[in-house]
């Protein structure tokens, strides 16, 4: 059933879904398609595609009051919580993916393992931990209550982070675990107790 929502959901942005891919491959240009380079901004561009997407999704699925129709189903609360969490991750590899597919055709095939894997990890975790904070938020109040806060907060999020770090933090350490290893395993511990979160906050708007 899991499953089923998923596709739903994809059913809904898929029009938009090769716009996108195009458009991130318009923004790889910016960066001479060297992994090397691409790290932060293949991130963002990840995330900012995953966001766009979500959106759209949750604002027509609620215009069109779909969503009161999924909370009919024999589905439980934790599995349409655990529908679209699932959603943001498979969003969120199909473009790591597509990006990284990107910088292979056009980028410097002499860059190590780990540049590309530095960039897939950096794609995937920056995604999961800023949905880990808005996702409670949209199972809360809804994405068209909370469009114009999760648009302005998921976009401008990123910056502030890093301007925090290179203002407050040990610039160096920070970008040596941003490269690292324990990245993507911290971002999806994130997303667990993000997930704990929603599951309450949804069922408490349910009631």
């Amino acid at each position: 059933m899991i499953r089923a929502l998923v596709l739903k959901d994809f059913r809904l942005v898929r029009e938009r879904l090769l716009w996108l891919v195009a458009l991130n491959g318009l923004l790889l240009t910016m960066t001479g398609g060297d992994p090397r380079a691409a790290g932060a901004f293949g991130a963002m561009t990840v995330h900012l595609s995953v966001t766009l997407l979500l959106l759209h999704a949750g604002t027509v699925e609620e215009k069109s009051r779909a969503d009161q129709l999924t909370a009919l189903l024999p589905v439980t609360r934790q599995q349409i919580v655990a529908g679209r969490y699932l959603f943001v991750a498979a969003l969120a590899a199909a473009f790591t993916a597509v990006y990284l597919a990107m910088l292979a055709a056009a980028g410097d095939l002499a860059a190590s393992p780990e540049d590309w894997m530095r960039v897939g990890r950096q794609s995937l975790a920056l995604t999961t931990v800023l949905w880990s904070i808005g996702l409670p938020l949209v199972l809360w109040f809804g994405v068209i209550r909370s469009q114009v806060a999760l648009s302005l907060g998921l976009t401008l999020l990123p910056a502030v982070w890093l301007g925090l770090a290179r203002a407050v933090f040990d610039v160096s350490g920070l970008a040596a675990f941003a490269a690292g290893p324990w990245l993507l395993p911290a971002a999806i511990l994130m997303a667990g107790a993000s997930y704990g979160v929603a599951v309450r906050l949804y069922e408490r708007r349910a009631l």
